[in-house]
């Protein structure tokens, strides 16, 4: 994610956009966020963190409101609760289980957003990656965050995400061009 901007630098447009999603997500950033905390003022420690490194892009975000901010939202918010629960050694299951837990509540999520031919197949393959080049292609090719901002959102260098990426794409190039209809299954 790009740098966190201090407010008083921001455009007024977007501090308006920062205060939009906090009112319309905060809750549901908590949520989350004490989903795996299971502590409220560490949930809410988290959904903060995750305000402020929105501010890094609120300059390419437009709408707000749309589904496609909430999903963003939540795999942001879900990376700073695991990652605050692994600096407090006290994560007792993989951060990939996790992220697979995530997508498998929220599949519906992406169908509202995008309605192209075929993207039912894509994400199909798409959850058919391992969850570390899951992670990536879902930020990057359903939520269009650039890789340095992947890089930054996973706590992972800018090379491990190309190499996630270019593997992601990869995989998915082969599954698709061969045909598999993954809709039907």
């Amino acid at each position: 994610m790009g740098k966190v901007v201090p407010r008083a630098l921001l455009k007024s447009e977007d501090k308006a956009k920062i205060e939009a999603i906090y009112e319309k997500y905060y809750g549901l950033m908590v949520y989350v966020a004490k989903q795996i905390l299971k502590d409220h003022a560490s949930a809410e420690d988290a959904a903060m963190d995750g305000i402020e490194k929105l501010t890094g892009i609120i300059g390419q975000i437009d709408d707000v409101l749309c589904n496609k901010i909430k999903g963003l939202i939540v795999i942001i918010v879900k990376r700073i609760a695991l990652n605050m629960l692994k600096k407090l050694n006290r994560l007792d299951y993989a951060i990939e289980d996790e992220f697979e837990h995530l997508v498998s509540q929220t599949p519906g999520l992406a169908d509202e957003i995008i309605s192209i031919d075929g993207y039912n197949n894509i994400v199909a393959a798409i959850d058919e990656l391992s969850p570390a080049l899951k992670e990536v292609a879902i930020l990057s090719l359903i939520h269009d965050v650039s890789d340095k901002q992947i890089a930054e959102i996973l706590e992972v260098s800018y090379g491990t995400v190309r190499t996630r990426l270019n593997r992601a794409k990869e995989f998915l190039r082969s599954k698709l061009l061969r045909g598999d209809n993954y809709a039907k299954r």
